[in-house]
């Protein structure tokens, strides 16, 4: 979507959402994983900080490497790979039953 905006205070805007979005969906996330995981609490809190902490650490460098490409080119991997694990978690994962 940035890359159809053209001017600061919409972008300022956008990423507001955007990051404020991400800040209330990251604990219902942990909330959510810690439900289904059962005995496994430990193991999938740590999957989840590893791949957090993954992310963050890789995350920056490739959308470097892609803006110096073409500037909108990391924003439209980004939605590629959003789409990806879209499709990925509604394939694979159910229907919690919580107890």
């Amino acid at each position: 979507m940035t890359i159809l905006i053209d001017g600061y205070w919409l972008i300022i805007a956008i990423t507001s959402i955007v990051f404020f979005s991400c800040d209330i969906l990251r604990p219902a996330v942990t909330s959510f994983l810690s439900k289904i995981a059962g005995e496994n609490q430990g193991f999938i809190a740590g999957m989840n900080s590893a791949y957090t902490s993954l992310g963050i650490i890789l995350g920056p460098i490739v959308g470097g490497i892609l803006f110096d490409i073409h500037i909108d080119i990391p924003y439209i991997f980004a939605a590629i790979i959003l789409i990806i694990a879209f499709i990925i978690s509604t394939a694979k994962l159910k229907k919690p039953t919580f107890n």
